[in-house]
């Protein structure tokens, strides 16, 4: 069938193309549509319809290569950095070294314990299990009294500590650690008088004022 419909001359009944006004043959008007002008209209329309569905679906595959991502080995690079396993079951981690953003090392922020700087907040001596806080105590001759310090700190442990029992006056009382850690010690009266029980830990030194009495 031609796209170009043909109509027929009402004068000499000779058939022509649908685009002329005028009979070729006789020069008769032509006084209306040939009977294959509705069939071509629909051809026409059908012809356009499926030339805007075509340019439609090349548009679509051009956007579509253009913005999908890069492929290559079976695996696509993503902007996050993280490649989607492939058809053979392949998977890698990309991610730019000279990225500001790059991270020196994974790290789990549960794991991450906060700096503490060692320092000790208080320290106390018990005497026979319970503490003087005004650091004053009475002994009497013949009594020998067990100390243990008392320390709380952060960031420390026993072996952190340096401790050191002293008497100011060894006629009066004397001390002596009575174990490995220094944080126990024995006191001993000697004689009677006043005298100072004198303990350091880690350089810093705290006084106790001894009595001895009959």
């Amino acid at each position: 069938m031609s796209a170009v419909s043909e109509t027929k001359c009402a004068r000499c009944d000779r058939k022509y193309s649908g685009l002329r006004s005028r009979c070729p043959y006789c020069g008769a008007r032509r006084m209306g549509r040939g009977k294959y002008s509705e069939e071509s209209d629909n051809f026409k329309g059908k012809l356009l319809v499926s030339i805007l569905i075509m340019v439609v679906l090349a548009v679509a595959t051009g956007v579509l290569v253009i913005t999908a991502p890069a492929q290559e080995n079976g695996l696509v690079e993503w902007d996050l950095g993280i490649n989607i396993p492939g058809d053979d079951g392949t998977t890698s981690i990309y991610t730019d070294p000279t990225d500001p953003t790059y991270p020196d090392e994974f790290e789990d922020p549960y794991d991450y314990v906060p700096y503490v700087e060692p320092a000790i907040l208080s320290a106390s001596v018990l005497f026979f299990g319970s503490a003087r806080p005004d650091r004053d105590f009475t002994l009497e001759m013949g009594t020998s009294a067990p100390l243990r310090l008392r320390i709380i700190s952060e960031g420390m442990d026993e072996d952190d500590y340096d401790i050191t029992w002293e008497s100011s006056d060894r006629t009066v009382f004397d001390v002596v650690a009575s174990d490995t850690t220094g944080l126990a010690a024995s006191l001993t009266p000697i004689g009677i008088g006043t005298a100072y029980l004198r303990v350091t830990i880690n350089g810093e030194t705290f006084e106790y004022v001894g009595r001895i009495r009959r």
